[in-house]
């Protein structure tokens, strides 16, 4: 007969990194800073490349408006007039930055009164939507593993069983 035993060892450390895990997976803050600045960096690009980022292009602007822009001195690009929504979105200390990070969540935005028209757009106005938030599935795969790099950052490390 042929008897073969194992014994597990090291349990209470692996008992304990399992635990960190736990307590880093719910209180992820740093995990989260780091991808609210993968969302600026991406709403910045969207911007830059007038809708292109990620596949597409923002409607382009009417003759008759984008003559009316350039008589008035603003910005010929699409959504940047003033430039005071980009402004908004891409600079964390402007006034109208929306940028809400708690352990578990990120909101961002901006809360200029006209952000809302130009993201969703407005029929009865004839403002087309250009949705200049809006994120790849390559995007959410990059801040799933920045998660997952945070939460399994220590498994390796020799944490010691208490």
């Amino acid at each position: 007969m042929v008897v073969m035993s194992i014994r597990a060892q090291n349990l209470p450390v692996i008992e304990e990194k399992i635990k960190y895990m736990g307590r880093k997976g719910r209180a992820p803050r740093p995990a989260m800073l780091q991808i609210s600045g993968k969302m600026v960096l991406a709403v910045d690009q969207r911007f830059q490349s007038q809708g292109r980022r990620g596949g597409g292009s923002w409607r382009k602007l009417s003759e008759d408006w984008l003559f009316a822009k350039l008589a008035r001195g603003l910005d010929p690009r699409i959504l940047f007039a003033t430039g005071e929504l980009h402004r908004s979105l891409v600079r964390i200390n402007h006034p109208n930055n929306k940028l809400r990070i708690t352990g578990t969540s990120i909101e961002y935005g901006s809360t200029l009164p006209y952000a809302n028209t130009q993201m969703f757009g407005d029929p009865a106005r004839n403002i087309p939507a250009r949705p200049y938030i809006r994120f790849t599935a390559a995007d959410r795969r990059e801040w799933a593993n920045i998660l997952l790099r945070y939460v399994t950052s220590h498994w390796s490390k020799g944490t010691r069983a208490k």
